[in-house]
């Protein structure tokens, strides 16, 4: 019976549901919905996340938990993960853009970092052209890469001015 249940798909209705099945099945019998996990800091080595709750006619409620454990919750109620950028620059892990499939192929993953909708986002088009520098060096195009640091450099300097 144990190795049945292990066989089942996630949205079976037989077998015990582990943890997350469980979060998830109770927050929708209680009518509520997940409406987002936000990663929002780091203190030493320890992620901080809470995941937001709706209902309904209800204010919105939200609650802590362990990141691991919000992005489980979140990946089962189909609800968005939001990074706080200063997690992303400080802590992100370099990936490596256009290796082992073809260049204007979309990456499988989405990340949205916490910006405001309107204007132009400054720590976007700075980490754009930290990756254009970067992929530039890696393809030994030295010249390009001075110029991607000069447009980095301009960009650096008008946000200290303002």
């Amino acid at each position: 019976m144990l190795i049945d249940a292990l066989h089942l798909q996630e949205d079976g209705n037989e077998g015990c549901p582990n943890q997350f099945q469980l979060v998830r099945n109770l927050v929708e019998n209680l009518g509520y919905e997940v409406k987002m996990v936000k990663i929002s800091r780091r203190v030493a080595n320890t992620y901080f996340s809470r995941i937001y709750f709706s209902k309904p006619g209800e204010k919105d409620r939200s609650v802590d938990a362990r990141p691991s454990d919000a992005i489980n919750v979140a990946k089962r109620c189909q609800a968005p993960i939001y990074v706080n950028k200063k997690i992303v620059l400080t802590d992100c892990i370099r990936l490596g853009y256009g290796t082992g499939r073809p260049r204007d192929t979309k990456s499988i993953y989405d990340v949205m970092l916490d910006s405001a909708p309107d204007g132009p986002d400054l720590l976007l088009e700075e980490l754009d052209l930290v990756r254009n520098m970067n992929l530039a060096v890696e393809e030994e195009r030295y010249n390009d890469a001075a110029m991607w640091r000069r447009k980095l450099i301009k960009l650096r300097q008008s946000t200290r001015e303002v």
